[in-house]
This record gives structure tokens, C-alpha cells and sequence, in this order.
């Protein structure tokens, strides 16, 4: 006789919270991989340098930085560590259009990265600046 077979099974509302909260945690680890790797794509890019991801991201610079931004802060609030801020250094600031005017700092050089390689246990170090992208005001 097997011990297995002195415990209880789980009704069907366990065996449905369990299945819940199993997505719930893949569908977590899952954003948290893709956030990373579109942060690594515009900022640890050697073959495109940020300022040109930025230009060709064009009337949609500003939404996708939004969107990025509510989703690192998510993922932070569940616990996980991603980048949420910019590079130290870097300025963007959106337009009137919704394209971003993105600054390097001083003394960058394109095919350098302009930020920490992001992976599952996080950057070597953090940059001290917030993700968010400043309003051009209307001249």
C-alpha cells in the first residue's frame, strides 16, 4: 500500500486554484523575460545604437516608453528586478507626435552599450534614473 494513498485528494476547486496560480506565475516569469530582452534590444544592442532604435520607433517612441514603464513597475511590484529606469545620462523627451528626442550622454560612443546587460538575477549595477519620459512643452 502506498502512502500517496492515505491523502486526501484535492477537490476540484484546489486542483483549479493550483492550475491558477501556475499560469499566474508563468505568465509573470514570461513578461518579465520579454521586458528584459526588449530593454537589452535598445540599450545592449551592438549592432543598433539606441538613438537609431529610438528614430525608428517614430510616432510611437512615447507610448512604447509608457508602455514599458507600467510594465517594469508590475513586474517590480511582483517582486522581480528590472531595469526601470533609463541609463544614467540619457535623456528623452517625447513630442507633440508621440516620437521621442533621445540625447546620449557625453562622451558615448555607438556600438558601446549604454546600459548593464539585464538577465534573470539582474544588472551589475542600477542606473539612479526613473523611466519616464518628459513632455516637450509647447513653444
Amino acid at each position: 500500500m502506498s502512502y500517496l494513498n492515505l491523502l486526501p485528494s484535492p477537490t476540484a476547486a484546489q486542483r483549479a486554484l493550483a492550475r491558477i496560480d501556475m499560469h499566474a506565475g508563468f505568465l509573470a516569469l514570461h513578461m518579465k523575460k520579454n521586458y528584459l530582452g526588449a530593454y537589452n534590444a535598445l540599450w545592449n544592442n551592438p549592432a543598433a545604437s539606441p538613438l537609431d532604435i529610438i528614430a525608428m520607433m517614430g510616432t510611437q517612441a512615447a507610448a512604447t516608453f509608457a508602455r514599458s514603464a507600467r510594465l517594469g513597475a508590475y513586474l517590480v511590484a511582483e517582486g522581480f528586478a528590472v531595469p526601470t529606469t533609463i541609463p544614467a545620462g540619457w535623456t528623452c523627451t517625447a513630442n507633440a507626435d508621440g516620437s521621442l528626442a533621445a540625447t546620449a550622454p557625453a562622451g558615448w560612443t555607438a556600438g558601446t552599450p549604454a546600459a548593464p546587460q539585464w538577465c534573470s538575477r539582474g544588472p551589475a549595477s542600477a542606473s539612479p534614473i526613473p523611466n519616464t519620459v518628459a513632455t516637450a512643452s509647447a513653444s
